[in-house]
């Protein structure tokens, strides 16, 4: 369990190592919502996705690599 306070707070790489040890250990999840948002940047190999919930007006911002869109 990572411990931080306002005296010593954790930094960005930390946090961020930490979720993403956490998201990895979930597996593979699906997930229902509108498409509130899509941005396909051309080149960049990235779709950037902004999913809502319409039943509680809640957002999700995804990344998804293109290569990965491509294989469904």
């Amino acid at each position: 369990m990572l411990e931080t306070s306002s005296e010593k707070p954790a930094p960005v790489r930390v946090i961020s190592e930490a979720i993403s040890e956490y998201i990895n250990r979930l597996g593979q999840v699906w997930v229902e919502g509108e498409i509130a948002q899509l941005n396909d940047r051309a080149g960049s190999g990235m779709i950037y996705i902004r999913l809502r919930d319409p039943s509680v007006d809640m957002y999700l911002d995804c990344l998804l690599y293109t290569s990965d869109a491509a294989d469904e």
